[in-house]
């Protein structure tokens, strides 16, 4: 099918173009971008604009303010991309979805590339389409910047092994080194995968430059930590100590471990993968029965990462659904050999015509991106069996549209522009309104901990004064109906109220401000 050796070399970029356009739609279609995470990194961007590179963001938890948890990378380029276009952040952010699906498709299209030839690297770009996970390559957040990088850092560091040139494991730390900057849970996967290569490569191999490789992976790293440790201790000793008395977790909010697990069942493996598992299988065939160094290392990173993701096995908490899109990664990579064998070598007396193989591989090509377009065609990406508005045990509590923004919540940031006094902290018993209202509004916000604490104590004086809260933003939509004795069902980020009492009976001293369809703002 494909002739000319120069066209041939270039088919890797294709998956990437498609990406591109199929994110458009959703970019084009809707004013907002994508995910409800993005309006917390574009208000780190914010501080960072006003305030300078901090750990602290003062209009989370005022007048204390509150450690910022996520690394600074995919922050500062929104606020470089802003500064540059002088565009506001949202239309950054919106713009940003179609080139980060083009660079994580093209990454994965590249490795394979480079690991099984041309035919597997333009299949591996197109597996990646036919996931319902390719809603997280357009989602413009730092994971998604992450995933354009680890395979680039695992393929430099594969290409060291087998070189034995250390350039190339250099290459795959300062890779590594950006992942740091960029998002925490990625930084620990590619360490465990790298690990676990390293110990099973140089197990079966015997070869003892795999480990001074694998601690030139980690030396830029260690290096930039410890220049950065002697400036903090000799600049700022204080937060030093601090960190030395408290955790590092306490001071910057840094953590490794999450509040709950939410696993999801085997068949939804299946499911969130689609027919990436099929042609998987068939390469994963081929890679045992080769068992090459580049098939040991697409193995191993798969198995660490299915691992990762059944963490609650061994009482470690995890989001499954997070670990399915990092396991997308190498999944792809490996069908995308199963498909370049299904299309060169297997049964090539059978069907001897590149005709007909060649229409299966198109084939395969197009269902995959008409699988892509269904998944993005739906901002909230409802055709994900995972996303549903009943999250809890209690059947009766709804959670309402979140993204796009309704035209409530763009009247409710319309008003907080006007009228905020962007000063005082505003609490909501929708904590997703509280994120928007303070990246669209710039007026500060209780953290989901205070803002929960203040609800489920009844707006206790002394407590609203000591955290500078003077707003109280009700969502209507946030309701249960009972005879009970029982006012509130808290679930952090969401508290519903009993429409057995009226709002105002529970709002001790306050005054009605605004109301719209779904929200009311009580001055408190």
């Amino acid at each position: 099918m494909f002739q000319n050796k120069q066209i041939t070399n270039l088919l890797w970029i294709i998956p990437g173009i498609v990406a591109f356009f199929i994110a458009l739609i959703p970019t084009l279609s809707y004013q907002w971008p994508l995910t409800l995470d993005i309006y917390t990194h574009i208000h780190i961007a914010q501080v960072y604009s006003q305030y300078g590179i901090t750990f602290i963001d003062p209009t989370t938890n005022p007048p204390a303010g509150t450690p910022i948890v996520y690394p600074p990378l995919f922050s500062l380029l929104l606020m470089v991309l802003d500064i540059i276009f002088r565009v506001d952040y949202f239309s950054v952010a919106r713009f940003l979805q179609p080139v980060l699906a083009f660079l994580a498709v093209s990454s994965v299209s590249y490795v394979a590339k480079k690991y099984y030839g041309n035919i597997a690297g333009i299949s591996a770009g197109f597996l990646i389409l036919s996931s319902y996970l390719f809603s997280r390559f357009v989602s413009p957040l730092p994971e998604t910047l992450a995933l354009i990088f680890v395979p680039l850092a695992i393929y430099f560091y594969y290409k060291s092994t087998i070189s034995k040139k250390y350039k190339y494991a250099i290459i795959s730390s300062f890779i590594f080194l950006l992942i740091i900057l960029t998002h925490q849970a990625t930084t620990l996967i590619l360490f465990l995968t790298i690990t676990a290569i390293t110990i099973v490569v140089a197990i079966i191999e015997r070869k003892k430059h795999f480990l001074i490789i694998y601690s030139l992976f980690l030396s830029l790293p260690i290096i930039v930590g410890l220049i950065l440790s002697v400036a903090a201790l000799i600049v700022a000793p204080g937060f030093v100590s601090k960190i030395y008395t408290y955790g590092i977790s306490a001071v910057t909010g840094y953590t490794s471990t999450l509040p709950i697990s939410d696993p999801i069942s085997d068949a939804k493996y299946l499911v969130y993968l689609g027919i990436v598992m099929i042609f998987a299988i068939a390469g994963a065939v081929i890679a045992f029965k080769r068992r090459e160094t580049r098939d040991i290392f697409i193995i191993v990173w798969i198995l660490v990462i299915f691992f990762l993701s059944k963490s609650y096995w061994f009482g470690v908490n995890v989001y499954t659904i997070r670990m399915l899109v990092h396991l997308l990664l190498p999944l792809s990579i490996l069908g995308g050999m199963g498909l370049s064998y299904l299309y060169i070598e297997y049964k090539k007396t059978e069907f001897k015509s590149k005709r007909i193989r060649s229409l299966f591989l198109i084939a395969v090509f197009i269902i995959s991106s008409l699988f892509a377009i269904t998944t993005v065609s739906d901002p909230q990406f409802n055709t994900l069996p995972k996303y549903n508005a009943q999250p809890y045990s209690e059947s009766y509590l709804v959670i309402p549209q979140l993204i796009p923004p309704t035209n409530s919540d763009i009247e409710l940031t319309n008003w907080f522009k006007e009228n905020g006094d962007k000063k005082s902290a505003v609490v909501s018993n929708n904590y997703v309104t509280n994120i928007f209202i303070q990246a669209t509004a710039n007026q500060p916000i209780a953290g989901v901990q205070s803002s929960e604490h203040v609800i489920e104590w009844g707006f206790g004086s002394d407590e609203l004064k000591q955290k500078d809260i003077g707003y109280f933003i009700f969502d209507k939509r946030l309701n249960f109906t009972s005879n009970s004795s029982q006012k509130i069902i808290s679930h952090g980020t969401f508290i519903f109220y009993n429409n057995y009492y009226n709002i105002t009976s529970l709002l001790p001293n306050t005054q009605l401000l605004y109301q719209n369809q779904n929200y009311m703002v009580f001055k408190i």
